[in-house]
């Protein structure tokens, strides 16, 4: 079974410049290998970059055949790249179609970089389209994000989410002093008869 690219389209409330609270859906994109799991990994990635509720509203599978991040970028084009080869049985040209998802500046600097990108390329090849997706960030499988995830599911959470006080050089539980006072009066009632 082969990976997959799913954009995943999340639903939730956020603050606006004024300081109200208005509804956003914002795109991400994940690989896996099914449905239930782009699911799975973009509930796992959302709860640590959204504060608040969130839905997924869709999951839709893509056919990137690559997903070429860059540094300097922030914006994501779906660019067309149309291979060229030469059927020799038939004699004539054929075209078969390749989508690419580039990280780019604006949609000049996406075809320079696919350009840049097929130049080791076998076959002959043309752009004929690039076009601008609201993508937002990409969140490739790594092996860190799927051991957490294996954890949380076995009920596992960081300390950092936890609401125990644990020391941790030693990692013994402490409790917290006003509760264990509470708990020391509410244990020591003396009854008179």
């Amino acid at each position: 079974m082969l990976k997959s690219w799913f954009t995943c389209r999340i639903s939730y409330r956020k603050m606006d410049e004024t300081g109200h609270e208005v509804k956003a859906v914002s795109s991400y994109l994940v690989d896996a290998y099914t449905y239930t799991e782009a699911e799975a990994r973009i509930i796992h990635i959302m709860n640590q970059e959204i504060n608040g509720t969130f839905e997924v509203v869709n999951i839709t599978k893509n056919n990137f055949a690559e997903v070429v991040e860059a540094a300097d970028c922030e914006l994501w084009f779906k660019v067309k790249v149309s291979m060229i080869s030469f059927d020799e049985t038939s004699g004539k040209e054929k075209t078969s179609n390749q989508y690419f998802l580039m990280c780019a500046d604006d949609v000049q600097d996406a075809y320079l970089k696919t350009q840049e990108y097929m130049k080791g390329s076998v076959s002959g090849f043309v752009i004929p389209a690039v076009n601008y997706t609201k993508i937002e960030e990409v969140f490739p499988d790594s092996e860190g994000e799927r051991q957490e995830m294996d954890l949380r599911s076995k009920g596992f959470v960081p300390m950092s989410e936890s609401n125990l006080n644990v020391d941790m050089e030693t990692g013994e539980v402490q409790e917290d002093e006003e509760e264990s006072e509470q708990e020391v009066e509410s244990t020591i009632t003396v009854q008179e008869d």
